[in-house]
Order: C-alpha cells, then structure tokens, then sequence
C-alpha cells in the first residue's frame, strides 16, 4: 500500500503511465519508452490503460509465500508524513 500511494500521488485510485515515469524518476529511475511500456503491458492486466491497486499488488508481491506472508504481516507507514518510495532502501530501489 506504500508504494503504491506514493505512485498514486493524488489518491485516484490508479496509476498511469505518467505517474508510473514520474514516480520512479523521484527515485532516480528513468526508464525507456520500452520499458515502461513492457512494466505497463504486464502490470494492466484489463488493458485499460491503468494500474490498479489489485493489478499492482500481483506485480510486487512476492512470489514465495513465506516472503508475501511476512510482507502481508507488515504495517503499512504510509499515514506517516516521512513515509514512502522516498525512503525506500538502495535494494528497494533497484528491484523497482
């Protein structure tokens, strides 16, 4: 819910291919109009053009159930105003 919210940025509900580009060069990240067209073809699962929060949590979530047990046992800090893809490890930036 963190990552996503900070993708998110106005609370829409969804994530466009602009918030997506935006986000991640907050963070250092500038990918390629084939890259973020690829993170979109997988991640739009409905093709609409969006990426909803359900959509998103099947891209990020760990494929091994202990590591997505654990994840899902986590807090989420995204009420903090310190909180989000800003303070996102080295790690965390890399796997984004």
């Amino acid at each position: 819910m963190d990552a996503f919210r900070e993708f998110d940025s106005t609370g829409k509900g969804f994530i466009s291919r602009l918030d997506l580009e935006l986000a991640l060069n907050d963070i250092g990240i500038f990918p390629s109009r084939d890259e973020l067209y690829l993170i979109f073809k997988r991640a739009d699962t409905d093709n609409d053009g969006l990426v909803r929060y359900a959509e998103f949590i099947k891209v990020i979530s760990p494929q091994s159930s202990e590591y997505a047990a654990l994840l899902n046992k986590r807090s989420p800090h995204y009420d903090t105003p310190d909180a989000g893809i800003h303070n996102f490890g080295f790690e965390t930036k890399l796997i984004f």
